[in-house]
């Protein structure tokens, strides 16, 4: 899931549940570079329509599903997943390099 909350981050919805080991009861999380909420908590985003969203990312969805490709790119040297945000549409793509801003 692709959550926009006091920060933005994806969580897994999976079975069995991913526990963050700092924070016992609560899901793992990982946090969007530059967007966690003790850097920025109070960011806004117009594309991102203000807070609190989740947005299912669907691993199996059909043609080519995206756990499939999440695979293929950590296994290639592709470390870094990059959601781009527009006002009627998302992107997701795979990197090599961390995204520079």
């Amino acid at each position: 899931m692709w959550v926009h909350d006091p920060g933005v981050y994806l969580m897994s919805s999976g079975l069995p549940h991913l526990e963050d080991p700092n924070r016992p009861g609560s899901s793992l999380v990982v946090y969007a570079r530059g967007w966690n909420p003790g850097t920025d908590r109070h960011r806004r985003d117009p594309d991102l329509r203000g807070d609190d969203f989740v947005e299912h990312l669907h691993l199996t969805d059909q043609p080519i599903p995206l756990i499939t490709t999440l695979r293929t790119a950590a296994a290639a040297g592709y470390p870094w997943l990059h959601l781009t945000v527009r006002s009627d549409i998302y992107d997701v793509r795979v990197t090599r390099v961390r995204h520079q801003s």
